[in-house]
């Protein structure tokens, strides 16, 4: 999964994780996607 860092968000960026978190099947793959996208952030900091 690419990530733009936090640093680097524009408007198109929330888009497309808003986007991908609502593409989630179900609150297991939600929280999954979450916590992944949290550690790509403080990875990147």
């Amino acid at each position: 999964m690419s990530y733009t860092p936090m640093s680097d968000l524009g408007q198109q960026g929330l888009f497309d994780i808003t986007r991908l978190l609502l593409q989630q099947p179900d609150l297991a793959a939600l929280s999954e996607t979450l916590t992944r996208l949290v550690a790509t952030v403080r990875a990147g900091r």
